[in-house]
């Protein structure tokens, strides 16, 4: 029997990775993160978690995306690593709040460095509506988070993937080919 979500320690959250890491990834990574014609290299550093579909689990994310990212400070830049913290726990929380879970009850979360930028992207188990940009009045106490994550990041999509959905951002630059 599984344990209840408030059962879960964050120990316990980030070793799901284990169990579920990137068997799920294999068709979540989307292509459109540049334009057509843009020059593409390599990703530099890569790491998938697995994360329980649980509201603590975006501090958990948020404390291990910035402490991976923190040895890329120097090319990536201090105001883009802040920016990637606010999309992931924007991505996470949305997953949280308005998606089923995968299998076994997480969420994964995967990012990529690159020379010019960073790519973030959370793969839950899908709802019935499609995430979308919602206008919120003033006083609404919800509703921002991807206005806050197209706001912050150069490009941000969705993607089916054969577990459900992945909902990602582009942090950094999109570089064009010159014709």
């Amino acid at each position: 029997m599984r344990p209840s979500r408030g059962d879960w320690s964050e120990v316990d959250q980030l070793s799901a990775r284990h169990a579920f890491g990137q068997r799920f990834y294999a068709s979540s990574v989307p292509s459109p993160l540049l334009e057509r014609g843009a020059q593409w290299a390599g990703p530099a550093a890569r790491r998938s978690v697995a994360v329980l579909h649980h509201p603590r689990s975006a501090s958990v994310v948020r404390r291990e995306l910035s402490a991976h990212l923190a040895e890329h400070a120097d090319r990536l830049g201090v105001d883009l690593l802040a920016d990637a913290a606010s999309v992931a726990t924007e991505l996470v929380g949305n997953a949280i709040n308005h998606a089923r879970p995968l299998a076994g009850g997480v969420i994964l979360v995967d990012w990529q460095t690159y020379p010019r930028g960073l790519h973030i992207s959370v793969t839950d188990g899908g709802s019935p509506q499609s995430p979308q940009l919602r206008r919120v009045g003033p006083d609404s106490l919800t509703g921002r988070g991807l206005a806050i994550v197209a706001s912050l990041s150069a490009r941000w999509g969705i993607t089916p993937s054969g577990t459900g959905r992945c909902v990602w951002a582009w942090l950094g630059q999109v570089s064009r080919v010159a014709s």
